[in-house]
């Protein structure tokens, strides 16, 4: 339990959250990636680094 392999690519639950991280990185780092891309750019599901930053009034 825990490991990458355990993970089926058939379950509709990570198949939502690659989409939704595809759609932040898109939005937040004016990407154009696409959901096919999602292996190639985390290629280890067990590592997904993603990061934001905000002004310093917090407003954006």
């Amino acid at each position: 339990m825990g490991k990458s392999e355990d993970i089926s690519q058939d379950n509709p639950l990570l198949e939502e959250v690659k989409e939704e991280l595809i759609d932040f990185l898109n939005r937040e780092y004016d990407e154009e990636n696409r959901l096919e891309d999602f292996d190639t750019i985390f290629p280890d599901l067990t590592d997904i680094g993603i990061a934001y930053t905000t002004t310093p009034d917090e407003k954006h």
